[in-house]
């Protein structure tokens, strides 16, 4: 199933709505129960999609635990093309 350039928007406003940054680190299971609620698509191989694609464009933060696992945390979209805009007027 290829990806919709929609849904990802929708999980983007959902997770700024719910103040998710507020939460501070979560587990990819807990992050992909939010995405299936959102998307209401319980394919987990597409919502997997979909979120590894918002990693690479910067909207998680990502850190490594003892236990060799990750943990991810929101960065919100409005603080994040602040960030970008200020980086590129800089250069």
């Amino acid at each position: 199933m290829p990806l919709k350039a929609a849904d990802e928007l929708v999980v983007i406003g959902y997770l700024d709505y719910r103040n998710l940054q507020n939460l501070g680190f979560l587990k990819y299971s807990h992050l992909c129960a939010i995405f299936c609620y959102v998307l209401n698509n319980y394919d987990k191989a597409y919502v997997r999609k979909i979120f590894i694609k918002l990693v690479r464009n910067g909207h998680f933060e990502k850190k490594q635990n003892i236990k060799r696992s990750y943990t991810y945390k929101y960065i919100n979209s409005n603080l994040l093309d602040v960030t970008k805009s200020c980086l590129e007027s800089t250069t």
